[in-house]
């Protein structure tokens, strides 16, 4: 059927047949509260000066064990790649929080200390008996170093704790 489509559309000549778009709604993003949600979330950690990071979906299966989990840990229900590139690339993630402490650690070898970073992604949790993982969108952030640039008015002072609960708050008060 397509050879037949293609030789008519070939002797009738390409340059014959008008150019036309497939039909899309143009609101249709504007509909979807993921994404509504997506942009509001990063406005929001944009505005209290993290950076936008993106990291590999693929990490290595010794991402659980950099982060403590225990032997039973949902962190440790990696979907297995069939043909990975690399064995530090051989897993889906199931945690945001590897690649962004291979971040930070790349920044603070690099000199840069005093860092805000998020990212906004997918995670995959292994199922048993499923064919397909449990896919889930989570939002994770990151601080380090001085809260605040030196200024002659103020002192410097490290992120703590009380920082990152404030961060959690304000972007949960800002999403209503």
């Amino acid at each position: 059927e397509i050879d037949l489509i293609e030789e008519v559309a070939r002797m009738h000549g390409y340059d014959n047949i008008p150019v036309t778009f497939p039909m899309m709604s143009s609101d249709t993003a504007a509909h979807d509260p993921s994404i509504k949600l997506h942009d509001q979330s990063c406005a929001i950690m944009i505005g209290m000066g993290f950076s936008e990071i993106i990291t590999y979906s693929f990490v290595s299966p010794d991402s659980a064990d950099k982060l403590g989990a225990a032997e039973d840990s949902y962190l440790r229900s990696f979907v297995r790649l069939q043909n990975p590139l690399t064995l530090d690339q051989s897993v889906m993630r199931t945690s945001m929080l590897p690649g962004l402490l291979d971040t930070i650690k790349q920044n603070i070898d690099n000199g840069e200390q005093d860092l805000k970073f998020f990212e906004w992604g997918n995670i995959f949790i292994r199922r048993d008996n499923e064919p397909l993982p449990a896919e889930k969108i989570v939002l994770a952030g990151i601080m380090t170093g001085s809260y605040e640039q030196k200024v002659w008015y103020n002192t410097v002072r490290d992120t703590d704790f009380f920082d990152i609960k404030g961060a959690v708050e304000v972007l949960l008060k800002s999403l209503g």
